[in-house]
């Protein structure tokens, strides 16, 4: 049996942007005072994006005591989803269903605009968007996962619920 994903060792500290290539950043030791408008520290994920968005109007250096793919981020598994934690029906019966709404549209429209700016800055760090699946269970039976696809589908969210023969329930 194949499997759909590659399979990558996340668990000895080797980092998935260590083998991706193409990706690097120029770097130079600080030897002497800089001036700059804005010094962001830390060049993990947080930093590269708040140095990018900053530079459009500022002058920025980015300051990280370890070298570049080094840090935090390297240990992250590379994984960016629009979904939170908790279902969108759920949240909202914790939230205000208003409040969580906005959370899932914010969402998602971040995930659409990292990948805007992956393609836009030609970055090679090989995203791939993928579904996601959920399967119903003892915490979120079959009619719980009916009404969170119809509240995403509400807010124009992918959103699809499948159901007897459409997930090949009965087939042989």
């Amino acid at each position: 049996m194949t499997s759909a994903t590659n399979k990558r060792d996340l668990r000895t500290g080797r980092s998935v942007w260590v083998d991706s290539p193409g990706l690097g950043v120029p770097t130079r030791p600080l030897r002497a005072a800089l001036s700059v408008d804005v010094a962001v520290v830390g060049a993990g994920i947080s930093g590269a994006f708040t140095a990018r968005e900053l530079a459009r109007d500022h002058s920025v250096a980015v300051l990280d005591r370890r070298a570049p793919l080094m840090g935090s981020t390297m240990a992250s598994t590379a994984l960016l989803q629009w979904e939170i934690d908790l279902p969108l029906t759920a949240l909202g019966g914790r939230i205000g269903i208003a409040k969580a709404r906005r959370a899932y549209a914010r969402s998602w429209s971040a995930v659409q605009a990292l990948k805007r700016i992956v393609e836009d800055d030609r970055i090679p760090c090989g995203l791939a968007e993928r579904r996601s699946l959920y399967l119903a269970g003892d915490e979120y039976g079959h009619r719980a996962l009916k009404t969170e696809a119809e509240a995403r589908a509400a807010m124009d969210l992918p959103s699809e619920y499948l159901d007897g023969p459409a997930c090949g329930k009965g087939s042989a």
